[in-house]
């Protein structure tokens, strides 16, 4: 698509064009214009008075260096400097003969500064001396009053011309793309440079300004989605992953234009050929690859908080899952559409990652991170299944890579961003175990609780420090579901985690080994006792350790309260983990007495 052609204005006679060499001209005839509206007719008596500071080594300025006569033509500034016959006041103006009424209307008129036309209303106005009786000292002081409010208007005229030059050449140029992208009246190349172009300039302040304030180019861009044009709707989905962010652009697509990104979203989530960008490219035009690869073959402004990858690296599912991430924190986050198109990303993205492992990064980054931010949704079984098998596969490959990760500093490997998805899916686990009891039934019956007590038996991951924060949220979900089914407790004793070890042997042993870090085994102590209070007999074994389980939980709890003033950041959750110790050691006494 070739670049617009300048087109001009019949009713005012401006030359518009897109260029940034012509701003400037655009302004300066903006401003003639409005000045010669503005100013008296030639027929009737003006008196023009030219003030100016001259320089210490007299003479006029050059030009270029003396923004009051930036608009003069050369030869009439040097009749302007002829016209005057009065010599200087004291303070340094110069002073300009009247004209008068005799000069040929037909004739060319030198240029008018707004200072000068200013400068002469001012006057005019405030003193009615326009034969000049008034004393020199009088005029002297007048005119440094009004020079500095001259100038404080002119600037903020030409700072207000300058930003609505600016915003109507992009609100010119915006349009101008968004028609191009049209099905109906334009190729499919044509339609790809337009969208290439808008994704271009996303960034831009001032398209960024004109794009969101315009609800027709919103609808425009969005309204129009092609399931079968896999480029077009990698752009649609980048442009609105760009825009997620700002309230008011989702807000008026909320309101407008949902049928539209529920179809978008739809189209690139359900899309079979996940292959990533660089690839889907490679079917097209030699002209239209090389436009994607300038745009996306480096680190994106999209993603650069959070990761150096190019974005030819993606996949549809990753798009999706970015803009859903940086929706989550305006209008769309709180909107059911979201929590629709969550459940969607997720029911399609965990069979693509537990079959084609983690080479999508971002797109497990996104997803296990837009899980994370979500706090108030209750997720249905299906979703929850996925969380659960998901969690497992990352489980599982990190213990198997744990011999590498242990070689490697921290950012050096994927194992690290495998560990950080799991923290999240496991405070996603906890809090829906928290909210909604019926869930954990769902979790027993799934493999994951074999697998995090495979995680806990596993001696080299247990050791290495990075993995802490795991353990105890591992412990933590543990936990949630030993306080909401007895059943699961009773089965400790039963389920193999290995060829000579149960789930409760296991606990035994992470306890023993662990007791000197009491926020380990404070976790292990508490599940211990539940073992005692759900059923003392089938927990014989165990009775002997009360005392010393006891003992452990005060210190727990100890620990946590001297972390008070870091645990209330949380909010009134803070310090739940308090009462919790407490409710326990309740319990234990009431079951030995």
């Amino acid at each position: 698509m070739g670049k617009r052609k300048s087109s001009t204005n019949a009713q005012d006679g401006l030359q518009r064009s897109y260029s940034e060499s012509k701003v400037w001209d655009f302004l300066d005839a903006t401003v003639d214009r409005h000045f010669k509206e503005q100013r008296p007719s030639m027929d009737a008596k003006v008196t023009k008075q030219l003030h100016k500071r001259k320089k210490e080594n007299g003479g006029f300025s050059r030009r270029n260096d003396n923004p009051e006569t930036k608009y003069i033509s050369g030869p009439d500034l040097q009749k302007a400097a002829q016209v005057s016959q009065y010599p200087k006041s004291s303070n340094g103006p110069n002073r300009s003969h009247s004209l008068t009424t005799g000069m040929d209307s037909g004739s060319s008129t030198m240029s008018v500064t707004y200072r000068e036309q200013r400068s002469y209303v001012a006057e005019t106005n405030n003193t009615g001396d326009e034969n000049g009786i008034l004393s020199v000292e009088y005029h002297s002081e007048a005119t440094d009053v009004d020079e500095s409010e001259d100038e404080n208007t002119q600037m903020k005229s030409i700072h207000e011309l300058r930003f609505a030059g600016e915003k109507q050449r992009n609100m010119d140029e915006i349009e101008y793309l968004i028609d191009g992208i049209s099905s109906k009246t334009n190729s499919a190349n044509s339609r790809y440079n337009s969208f290439l172009e808008i994704c271009e300039k996303i960034y831009e302040r001032m398209f960024r300004i004109c794009l969101k304030s315009s609800q027709d180019f919103q609808q425009r861009i969005f309204s129009e989605v092609l399931p079968e044009d896999k480029l077009q709707i990698i752009l649609q989905t980048y442009i609105f992953s760009s825009m997620a962010d700002e309230n008011d652009f989702s807000q008026s697509l909320l309101e407008n234009c949902s049928d539209g990104i529920y179809e978008l979203f739809y189209s690139a989530i359900t899309e079979r050929d996940q292959r990533p960008i660089q690839s889907l490219i490679g079917a097209y035009s030699k002209t239209i690859q090389s436009s994607f690869w300038e745009l996306f073959n480096h680190p994106s402004p999209l993603t650069k908080e959070y990761s150096n990858e190019t974005l030819l690296s993606y996949n549809l599912l990753s798009l999706a899952g970015i803009a859903l991430m940086k929706a989550y924190d305006g209008p769309l986050g709180s909107h059911d559409l979201f929590f629709k198109l969550m459940k969607l990303e997720v029911e399609h993205a965990v069979p693509f990652l537990l079959k084609n492992g983690a080479q999508q990064t971002f797109l497990l980054f996104s997803l296990t991170s837009t899980l994370d931010k979500v706090e108030t949704c209750t997720w249905d079984d299906d979703v929850l299944n996925k969380i659960y098998d998901l969690l497992s596969f990352l489980l599982k490959s990190i213990l198997k890579d744990n011999e590498k990760l242990k070689s490697m500093e921290s950012g050096d490997s994927i194992c690290f961003l495998m560990i950080a998805s799991c923290e999240k899916l496991l405070r996603t686990l906890i809090r829906s175990v928290n909210s909604d009891s019926p869930s954990v039934s769902t979790f027993c019956n799934s493999g994951l609780p074999k697998q995090l007590f495979e995680v806990l038996n596993n001696q080299a991951f247990v050791k290495n420090k990075s993995n802490v924060e795991l353990l105890m949220m591992s412990l933590g979900l543990l936990l949630e579901i030993s306080e909401e089914s007895e059943a699961f407790v009773r089965s400790l004793p039963n389920i193999q985690v290995s060829t000579s070890q149960t789930m409760l042997d296991v606990l035994l042993q992470f306890y023993k080994d662990q007791k000197s870090k009491v926020e380990l085994s404070g976790y292990a102590a508490m599940l211990l006792i539940h073992c005692i209070v759900a059923d003392s007999r089938a927990f014989e074994q165990i009775l002997p350790m009360a005392p010393q389980l006891k003992t452990t939980l005060i210190e727990f709890k100890r620990f946590h309260i001297s972390l008070k003033e870091e645990l209330m950041l949380f909010g009134t959750q803070g310090l739940a983990i308090v009462s919790i110790v407490d409710d326990t050691l309740d319990s234990l006494e009431k079951t030995l007495t």
